[in-house]
C-alpha cells in the first residue's frame, strides 16, 4: 500500500493557528525576560548615576546589544512561528484523519483502513483504531453469518410445519440448531463490555 502523503500545510487551520500563536507567545515571553536580564544590568549605572567611564562603557555594550540582539529577535520569532507550522502539521494531520475515520465508523462504514504518513505523530492511536475497526468488521460477520443460519433454520421450520413434516425428533433437532445460534450470538455479545457507570478519565 502506497504511504498516504499530505500536501496541505494546514488541515485544521483553527487548531494549528492556535498552536501556532501559543509558540509565538511563549516565544515573546521569553524574549522579554531575555532582553529584560541583559539590557537591565547595562542600565543600572544610568539608573544610579554611577562614574562617567561606568556609563560610557554601559552605553558601549548596549549599543553592541541594540545592533546583535534585535535582528536576531526580529528572525527568531518568525523563523519559529514558520517552523511550528510543520510541528503542528505533524499533529493536525493526523487528528484530522483520526475524526474522519470516526465519524465513518459512527455511521458504521468500517470499510476504510486509517493511514497515517511516515514521521506523523499519533501512530499508536492509529493502530489503535484501526484495529477496533477489524474487531468490529469481524463482530458483524459473525453476527450475518449467526442471522443467516437463523433465517434458514426458520424456513425450514416454516416448510415443515405447512407440510406437517414435524414430529417430536424433528422439533429437537430444530431446537438444538437454534441453541447452536443462541450460544454463537452469547459469544459475539460476551466481545462487549457495556458498563454505563464506567468513565475513563
Amino acid at each position: 500500500m502506497r504511504p498516504y502523503k499530505r500536501r496541505k500545510f494546514f488541515i485544521d487551520r483553527q487548531f494549528q493557528l492556535k498552536y501556532i500563536l501559543l509558540v509565538i507567545f511563549m516565544l515573546l515571553l521569553y524574549t522579554i525576560f531575555f532582553v529584560v536580564t541583559l539590557f537591565l544590568p547595562q542600565l543600572l549605572p544610568f539608573i544610579f548615576n554611577s562614574p562617567v567611564n561606568e556609563q560610557v562603557r554601559a552605553a558601549e555594550i548596549l549599543l553592541l546589544y541594540h545592533k546583535n540582539v534585535w535582528p536576531a529577535v526580529f528572525i527568531v520569532i518568525p523563523l519559529f512561528g514558520f517552523f511550528s507550522i510543520f510541528i503542528t502539521h505533524k499533529i493536525a494531520g493526523p487528528v484530522y484523519r483520526l475524526k474522519q475515520k470516526l465519524e465513518q465508523m459512527t455511521t458504521w462504514n468500517l470499510n476504510s483502513t486509517l493511514a497515517l504518513r511516515n514521521g506523523d505523530d499519533l501512530q499508536d492511536l492509529a493502530d489503535c483504531v484501526n484495529v477496533l475497526s477489524d474487531e468490529l468488521q469481524a463482530t458483524v460477520a459473525d453476527v450475518q453469518e449467526s442471522f443467516a443460519t437463523i433465517t434458514n433454520h426458520i424456513n425450514e421450520i416454516e416448510e415443515k410445519i405447512a407440510a406437517n413434516a414435524i414430529d417430536e425428533s424433528n422439533g429437537q433437532e430444530m431446537i438444538a440448531r437454534l441453541e447452536s445460534c443462541k450460544r454463537s450470538f452469547e459469544h459475539t455479545l460476551a466481545r462487549f463490555r457495556i458498563t454505563p457507570d464506567t468513565t475513563i478519565k
